[in-house]
């Protein structure tokens, strides 16, 4: 409604219409994620066609690299999944990468995003050179980042370091222990630290996060990881014995 009003009153430009994409595109995402494919697919389509005129409109404008650029890769390469209406649009792996490299080094509301988003294609891509030199210069302008960490974190699972992986996950889980809207987050990093721990034949440090893990209180409210939890200090008390 305020990019209506401001679009009424002062015309449409690349930033209205930029502002407009990149709102259509969050509720793209949530709708797709609630399974409300209609209506996630309607505002996937009026994003696109947004940001397109953005760009026609001012081809300077590199913000809207970072949607577009992620458009371009996730067509590339999630072909097969349920939302693949959406690739009726053109798009390429190497636009996809192109238009992220770009938006991370010129964007100034994107920039950041793009790079993280960057970082995790080229780990998906087995680019892991890149993928590190990217990560050192993020890890350097946000030292205290979650995002970079859970980035990180997949970079040496990709590496299959468990051990360092093992490391930031417990890094990230004491980040969110004490606050309640981190819990989540806090027992979902402690599972991965133990699954990480096991993978890196660290099954004693498994088993103390395991117990750990179920001697929390508040467990309950998150049964997923809870019976995760089981089955892996099942399987590695096994292995120990």
């Amino acid at each position: 409604v305020l990019i209506d009003s401001i679009e009424k009153h002062f015309g449409k430009s690349s930033y209205s219409r930029m502002l407009s994409g990149f709102n259509k595109s969050m509720y793209s995402a949530f709708f797709l994620r609630s399974n409300a494919y209609v209506s996630g697919l309607q505002h996937g389509f009026d994003a696109l066609e947004h940001l397109k005129e953005a760009l026609d409109l001012d081809s300077a404008n590199t913000e809207v690299y970072f949607f577009l650029g992620l458009y371009d890769f996730a067509r590339a390469e999630l072909r097969s999944r349920l939302w693949w209406v959406l690739f009726w649009y053109p798009g390429d792996k190497k636009r996809g990468f192109e238009r992220l490299s770009v938006c991370s080094r010129k964007s100034t509301i994107t920039g950041t995003a793009a790079a993280l988003s960057l970082s995790e294609v080229y780990i998906k891509e087995k680019m892991l050179d890149k993928a590190d030199s990217l990560l050192s210069l993020l890890e350097k302008a946000y030292p205290e980042s979650r995002f970079v960490l859970w980035t990180k974190v997949k970079y040496f699972e990709a590496l299959k370091d468990y051990a360092k992986a093992a490391a930031i996950y417990e890094q990230l889980a004491a980040s969110y222990n004490g606050t309640i809207e981190g819990r989540q987050n806090y027992f979902m990093a402690k599972n991965k630290a133990a699954h990480m721990h096991t993978s890196a034949g660290q099954r004693e440090n498994a088993i103390i996060l395991c117990k750990g893990i179920l001697s929390e209180p508040d467990l309950n409210n998150y049964k997923s990881v809870k019976k995760d939890t089981q089955r892996l200090l099942e399987r590695t008390q096994n292995v120990e014995g």
